[in-house]
C-alpha cells in the first residue's frame, strides 16, 4: 500500500506554511525591535481606598515583582499596586527592548498591577516635573527619591486613591498592612523612624550623628492620606528635591529623606503618626535592638516581642544594602554598615535566605543587567558624575531679584555664580542635555551642554580660548591630585605646556579619570580653539579694531559697581565693541539679576582692551579672575577711585598690573602722581557717565506711599527742600552731613519758620546703625524740619527723593567724584558743594551757572588727626566754611534754579559734558591715543 506524504509536504501547505512562519518571524521582530505593546492592566476602582507604590528603574523588576507579591500575598484588600519607573519607558538597546517585553508580559499576569512612566507624570503638569532635567543632574538612585513626592501626586490626582502606601521595593510585606490602612483613615502622614533607641557610640557606622544628617524618618517606608494637609507638603517636598535631591551630606541633601524632618512642623500633632512597633521596617539601622530577636519560625520571619520575649511575626523587614549589582552580600547584612556580620545574629542568615530564595524565584540577576536608560548622551558616551553635578549647578534657577552675594550661592559641588548660570541657560540648549551633537538640537543658535561642558572655564568669569585654552575638565582633574599640583603648579600660566601634554596623553584615560570618548571631544575643541585663535583674540592693527572687555560688578548696587555698568554703557552708546563681563561676587554685596540692567553678561572676552573696573585694593581679583597668560595677551586698563590728595602707598605697587590707568577726575589723577610710588605708568581721566536724562524740572510725580510719611506736600506744593544722601559705609566723617545740617539751621532759625512750611532738610541715609543715625540726630537738636531717612530705597522712591528736592548739598570733605552732585545737576536741581576734590570737575566745566545754580564753597585744608576707615592720619582733606555754606543755601532758595530757565540751561550742559555719548566719545579717543602701545604689547605677546 503506497504511504500518502505528509500535509506538510505538500506544496500548497509548505507555501502557507512558509508565510505562516514569516509572519511570526516578522511580529516576534517588531517586538524586539520596538518594545512592547501598551500594556492591558485591570482598571482600578475609581477611587481605591489605599494604593502601594515603588519607584524603580528597569534593572530593579525582579525586586518589585517580589514586593507586589508579598503585598498581595498579606494584604489582599490593597486594590492598587503601582510601579513608578525611574527610568526610559522605551529602551533604545535590543537588550533594554527585550528586558521591556519580558517585564510587560509579567505585568500582564498580575491583577492590579500598573506601571506609570515618568512620561505619563508629566503630562499632569506637575509643578516643577521636568523630565530631561531630572534625568540628567541626578545619578539613577537620586532620580528615584526625586520623583516620590510626584508619585503621590499622581496617585492622588489620577487614580483618586484616598491614601497611598510607600514602599522601597527591597522590602519584603510579611504581614497584613492593616495597622497602616487603619492610621491613614485618622491622619495625613504615617512614617517610621530609623531607631527608636539610641545606637551604641562605639566608633562604627551607623551612628546617631547619620540618622541626624540623613532624617530621623526612614522613607523607605512613608504613607500618605489624600487631604489637603498632606497636598501642601507633597507640593513643598517636590519643589525642595527638584532643586536639593541629591545626596551630599556636608550640605544637607540626603535624597528625598531628611525632608521628612518638616513632617513635625508642618502637621498637627494629631494629623501624622509615627509608628515604633519593633515589628515594623526593621533593617541594618535598628539592627541593635531588632537583631538579636529576629529569625525564621515555621517558615516566615518573626522577632522576639521585647518586653514578653515571645515572637511575634514581623510586619515588613526593609533589605537595604543587602543587594550589590549582580550578588547579595548577606555576611555583612549590608553595607551601609559595619556593626554587625551575621556572626553575631547567625539565627538572621534563614531570614536573609529566605529573602534571597524569594528574589531568585522572581529571578531579580536577570533583570538587574538591564542597562540604565539614563546614563549616555545620544552619542552612546557615558554621561559621568562630575557632568551631572556641572549640569546641577548651572541649570540652578538664576536669581531675578536683588540679592546678596554668598546668601545667593547653589548647593552644589560645583558652585556657580547666578551670572554664570543665567549665560549658560542662555547660550545653552539646556533642557535637551542629553543631545551630544548639532544634529539633536532644536535651536541652532544654541550649543549642546556636552560642548559646554569641555570648553568652559567655569571656574573664572571668563573662559580661556584661542591658544590659552583651559577647561574646568582639566582644572578638576589637576585639582583632584596633588602630585600634579606639585609638578604643574599653575596649569593656566607657567606650567601650561607641561600640563597640556600630559593631560593629552595615555594618562588621565588609563587612570579613570576622563572617558576616552570625553577626552577626544574635548582633543577637536583645543584643535578649533587653536586654529581660530584671532575669533577669541582680535587682533590689533588699526583704531577701528579696537574693542573693549568691560570687566567689572555691573551688577552691584555699591558705587564702583555702579560705575562699571555706567562705563559699558558708555561704550555701547558710541558703538564701541563691547563686552560686559561679571567678575566674581564680592561678599555680602548688593547685586540686582541682568535682567534688571537690561544688559547681556558674557564669558568672553576677545576684545583686545580689558577696561577693569575696580578699585586699587581689588586688583588681586582681577588677578585672580584673569590669569597671568590671558592679561599677557590683552592691554589692561585699570579704573580707579580715590578721595584723598595723596594715593596711598600701600596701593602703588598694583599699577605694574596695568599697562595704564584711567580714572574718574583730575583730582584723583594728580593723587596717583603725587604719591610716593607711582611709577610713571600712563595716568587718563575720563569721567564717570551720568545716565540721569529725564527732565524733571517743574514735573509733577507721584509720592510713593513709603515716602509719604517723610515727605510734606506733593512735589509742587511743598517748602523748598533741601536734600543730603551719604552713606555710612563711605565714612561719616569725609560725607560731613553735620555741616550741612548745622548751615541750614543758621541759614533759616527755626523761629522764623516754626511750620517749616517755608524750608526743609532732607538727610537721607543708609547702612547705619542705630547709634550712628542716633548721634547725627543729635546735631539737629529736635529741628523738625530736618527729617531723617536711613533706609536703602528702592530705584522707584530714589527717583521721587530726587525730584522732591530743590537744591543738593555736600559740604564734604573729600570726594572722588561725587555722583549725587552730578546726578541732581543732570536735571536741574542746583547744588551746594565744597569746592574741593573730584566734584571742582563739574563746576569748572559750566562756569556761568555758578552762585545761581552751582555754589562752590571755600574751605581750608585741615590734616586728618586719627584714623577714619582707610583714610590715614597725616593726609588731608578739606573744612567747608560754614558762612559761605549759609549763604549759598539762602541764595539757592531765593534764585530757586530748579524753576528757571538756567536750570535746563544746566541739563543740556551736564548731558554735553558727562553724557554717555559724551563720555563714550573721550573713551574711543583715548584708546586711539593708547593705539602704539596696544600694538607693541600684542606684537610682544605672539
Amino acid at each position: 500500500m503506497m504511504r500518502r506524504k505528509p500535509t506538510w509536504l505538500y506544496p500548497k501547505t509548505i507555501l502557507v506554511s512558509f508565510f505562516a512562519g514569516l509572519l511570526i518571524f516578522v511580529l516576534v521582530y517588531i517586538n524586539l525591535r520596538l518594545g512592547p505593546s501598551p500594556i492591558n492592566h485591570e482598571i482600578f476602582p475609581k477611587s481605591p481606598e489605599t494604593c502601594v507604590i515603588t519607584i524603580s528603574a528597569l534593572n530593579n523588576f525582579g525586586f518589585v515583582v517580589n514586593l507586589y507579591d508579598s503585598v498581595m500575598d498579606n494584604s489582599p484588600e490593597i486594590e492598587c499596586f503601582i510601579w513608578y519607573l525611574g527610568d526610559i519607558s522605551e529602551p533604545t538597546s535590543a537588550e533594554g527592548r527585550k528586558g521591556m517585553a519580558d517585564i510587560s508580559k509579567e505585568i500582564d499576569m498580575k491583577p492590579k498591577f500598573k506601571l506609570v512612566t515618568m512620561k505619563e507624570m508629566e503630562e499632569k503638569n506637575f509643578d516643577h516635573f521636568e523630565i530631561e532635567k531630572f534625568a540628567f543632574m541626578f545619578d539613577l538612585v537620586e532620580l528615584q527619591t526625586t520623583i516620590k513626592p510626584f508619585a503621590f501626586q499622581y496617585t492622588f490626582q489620577h487614580f483618586g486613591a484616598k491614601s497611598a502606601i510607600f514602599l522601597d521595593n527591597d522590602i519584603w510585606v510579611t504581614s497584613p498592612l492593616i495597622e497602616i490602612e487603619k492610621q491613614l483613615k485618622r491622619h495625613s502622614a504615617v512614617v517610621t523612624p530609623h531607631v527608636s533607641a539610641p545606637i551604641p557610640e562605639d566608633g562604627k557606622k551607623l551612628n546617631n550623628k547619620n540618622i541626624l544628617q540623613t532624617g530621623v524618618f526612614n522613607f523607605g517606608f512613608v504613607a500618605f492620606s489624600n487631604t489637603d494637609t498632606a497636598a501642601s507638603f507633597l507640593r513643598f517636598w517636590a519643589e525642595q528635591l527638584s532643586l536639593y535631591g541629591f545626596t551630599n551630606l556636608e550640605k544637607g541633601m540626603f535624597y528625598d529623606q531628611n525632608w521628612g524632618m518638616f513632617i513635625p512642623a508642618f502637621f498637627d500633632h494629631d494629623d501624622y503618626y509615627v509608628i515604633r512597633d519593633h515589628r515594623y521596617n526593621i533593617a541594618y539601622w535598628n539592627m541593635h535592638y531588632t537583631g538579636k530577636g529576629l529569625h525564621m519560625r515555621d517558615g516566615e520571619p518573626h522577632i522576639d516581642n521585647p518586653a514578653t520575649n515571645k515572637p511575634e511575626k514581623t510586619v515588613f523587614i526593609h533589605f537595604s544594602g543587602i543587594s550589590l549589582l549582580e550578588e547579595y552580600n548577606m555576611d555583612m547584612i549590608s553595607r551601609y554598615q559595619n556593626r554587625f556580620t551575621l556572626e553575631d545574629f547567625p539565627h538572621i542568615r534563614d531570614v536573609l535566605l529566605a529573602y534571597t530564595d524569594r528574589l531568585t524565584a522572581h529571578n531579580t540577576m536577570h533583570y538587574r543587567r538591564l542597562p540604565y536608560g539614563y546614563d549616555k548622551y545620544s552619542n552612546g558616551m557615558k554621561i559621568n558624575a562630575q557632568e551631572r553635578r556641572m549640569y546641577a549647578a548651572a541649570a540652578f534657577p538664576a536669581r531675578d531679584i536683588t540679592f546678596k552675594a554668598g546668601e545667593d550661592d547653589s548647593v552644589y559641588e560645583s558652585t556657580l555664580s547666578c551670572f554664570v548660570r543665567a549665560i549658560f541657560q542662555r547660550d545653552v540648549e539646556w533642557m535637551n542635555p542629553f543631545c551630544a551633537s548639532k544634529e539633536c538640537l532644536s535651536d541652532m543658535s544654541k550649543i549642546t551642554f556636552l560642548q559646554w561642558f569641555v570648553s568652559s572655564t567655569l571656574e573664572r568669569p571668563v573662559d580661556l580660548k584661542g591658544a590659552l585654552f583651559f577647561t574646568s575638565l582639566e582644572y578638576n582633574v589637576w585639582r583632584s591630585r596633588p602630585d600634579l599640583q606639585a609638578v604643574f603648579t599653575d596649569p593656566t600660566g607657567s606650567s601650561y605646556d607641561g600640563f597640556k601634554a600630559w593631560f593629552n596623553g595615555s594618562g588621565p584615560v588609563e587612570e579613570g579619570m576622563v572617558d576616552s570618548g570625553l577626552r577626544e571631544i574635548w582633543r577637536e575643541t583645543w584643535k578649533d580653539n587653536i586654529q581660530n585663535d584671532s575669533k577669541y583674540h582680535k587682533q590689533v592693527e588699526s583704531s577701528d579694531d579696537i574693542g573693549v572687555n568691560v570687566y567689572g560688578w555691573h551688577a552691584g548696587l555699591f558705587s564702583i559697581g555702579i560705575v562699571a555698568i555706567k562705563m559699558f554703557r558708555a561704550a555701547q552708546a558710541v558703538n564701541l565693541p563691547s563686552n560686559a563681563i561679571e567678575a566674581t561676587n564680592a561678599i555680602s554685596k548688593q547685586y540686582v539679576s541682568e535682567d534688571v540692567l537690561g544688559i547681556e553678561f558674557t564669558r568672553s572676552c576677545n576684545e583686545a582692551v580689558n577696561l577693569v573696573v575696580m578699585n586699587a585694593d581689588c586688583t588681586s581679583q582681577f588677578v585672580i579672575d584673569f590669569p597671568q597668560g590671558l592679561r599677557d595677551v590683552k592691554y589692561n586698563i585699570g579704573y580707579w577711585l580715590w578721595e584723598l590728595d595723596v594715593f596711598p602707598d600701600f596701593w602703588m605697587p598694583n599699577l605694574k598690573i596695568y599697562d595704564e590707568i584711567w580714572c574718574a577726575t583730575d583730582f584723583i589723577k594728580n593723587s596717583i602722581e603725587n604719591s610716593d610710588g607711582y611709577d610713571g605708568t600712563p595716568i587718563r581721566v575720563l569721567a564717570i557717565p551720568n545716565e540721569t536724562e529725564e527732565e524733571i524740572v517743574e514735573k509733577e510725580m507721584e509720592i510713593p506711599l513709603s515716602l509719604k510719611k517723610n515727605l510734606r506736600g506733593s512735589s509742587s506744593s511743598k517748602p523748598f527742600v533741601f536734600l543730603v544722601v551719604f552713606d555710612f559705609v563711605s565714612s561719616e566723617q569725609r560725607k560731613n552731613p553735620g555741616a550741612a545740617i548745622r548751615a541750614f539751621m543758621s541759614a533759616f532759625p527755626l523761629s522764623d519758620d516754626p511750620d517749616g512750611k517755608k524750608h526743609q532738610l532732607i538727610v537721607k541715609t543708609h547702612s547705619g546703625s542705630s547709634e550712628q543715625t542716633a548721634n547725627i540726630k543729635t546735631i539737629a537738636k529736635d529741628d523738625p524740619r530736618v527729617i531723617f531717612i536711613n533706609a536703602l530705597l528702592s530705584d522707584e522712591e530714589n527717583r521721587a527723593l530726587h525730584n522732591y528736592q530743590d537744591c543738593h548739598v555736600s559740604l564734604h570733605r573729600s570726594e572722588g567724584y561725587g555722583m549725587n552732585i552730578l546726578e541732581s545737576m543732570a536735571v536741574g536741581i542746583p547744588a551746594i558743594a565744597t569746592n574741593y576734590s573730584g566734584n571742582v570737575d563739574f563746576f569748572e566745566a559750566m562756569p556761568k551757572l555758578e552762585n545761581k545754580c552751582t555754589f562752590p564753597i571755600p574751605y581750608k585744608l585741615v590734616e586728618l588727626e586719627d584714623l577714619y576707615g582707610p583714610y590715614t592720619k597725616g593726609n588731608h582733606w578739606a573744612e567747608a566754611d560754614h558762612e559761605s555754606a549759609v549763604l549759598a543755601m539762602r541764595k539757592a532758595a531765593e534764585y530757586n534754579c530748579k524753576k528757571q530757565a538756567l536750570g535746563r540751561e544746566m541739563i543740556k550742559e551736564v548731558k554735553n559734558h558727562f553724557g554717555p555719548e559724551a563720555v563714550g566719545k573721550q573713551m574711543k579717543f583715548l584708546l586711539n591715543e593708547a593705539l602704539p602701545r596696544i600694538i607693541a604689547k600684542q606684537e610682544a605677546s605672539k
